[in-house]
């Protein structure tokens, strides 16, 4: 992979409360399956910034964790993702 791929970045917003963690599945997965998807679509390596955002108080702190462990940024919305996305 160049260094021109590298200093590329891409952002994925993920919202966990209408598109949670599939029981039984390892939420320490979540980042490489979204990473993999993300390179297979742009069909280039890059940097993948992936924040998962919701309101975090409906969501357990031990699956909270593990996804924060993966590397994905955790961001507290208690008014839901759609009052974010009005900030454009």
């Amino acid at each position: 992979v160049g260094d021109a791929a590298l200093q590329r970045r891409t952002g994925v917003w993920w919202d966990l409360n209408s598109c949670p963690v599939p029981d039984g599945f390892d939420p320490r997965r979540v980042r490489g399956c979204i990473d993999s998807a993300v390179h297979k679509q742009m069909g280039h390596r890059s940097k993948v910034v992936i924040y998962a955002m919701g309101n975090l108080e409906y969501i357990s702190s031990d699956l909270l964790e593990e996804i924060a462990y993966s590397g994905i940024v955790l961001v507290h919305a208690p008014c839901g993702i759609k009052i974010l996305s009005s900030l454009e």
